[in-house]
C-alpha cells in the first residue's frame, strides 16, 4: 500500500477543483451547441370553445398537448400564445385593465400584437 504525503493529498484535491471549476465555466459553452430538443406539439386544431365564450377583451387558458396555450378575444378576433413565459417558465395570465400578457415570476409584460 502506497501512503499519500500531505502534499500529494492536497495537489490531489487541488486538481480535482481545479477540473471541477473548468467544467463548471465551459459547461454553458457546450449547452450552446446541444440545444436541447423540443417537443411535439400537436399539428391539428385544438378546440376551445364556442367564440362566444370567451368575452371580448377577456381570455382563456387551454392546454395545447403538454403545454397551457392563452387564447385572447380581441377587437380583431381570436390570438393564441403559449402561456409558458420563456424567461422562468412560469404561466403567464392576460391583464385586461391595461390589455398585455403578464408573467407573475418577473413582472414582465407583453403586447399581444
Amino acid at each position: 500500500m502506497t501512503k499519500i504525503t500531505r502534499r500529494d493529498f492536497l495537489e490531489i484535491v487541488k486538481r480535482i477543483l481545479a477540473a471541477t471549476g473548468l467544467a463548471a465555466l465551459f459547461s454553458p459553452v457546450v449547452a450552446y451547441f446541444y440545444p436541447p430538443t423540443l417537443e411535439e406539439t400537436p399539428a391539428e386544431p385544438v378546440l376551445v370553445g364556442k367564440e362566444d365564450s370567451i368575452p371580448l377583451g377577456e381570455s382563456a387558458t387551454v392546454q395545447y398537448g403538454r403545454y397551457p396555450a392563452l387564447v385572447i378575444n380581441t377587437s380583431e378576433g381570436l390570438k393564441a400564445y403559449s402561456a409558458v413565459c420563456t424567461h422562468f417558465a412560469c404561466i403567464v395570465k392576460w391583464n385586461a385593465e391595461i390589455n398585455q400578457i403578464a408573467c407573475p415570476c418577473h413582472e414582465g409584460y407583453f403586447d399581444p400584437l
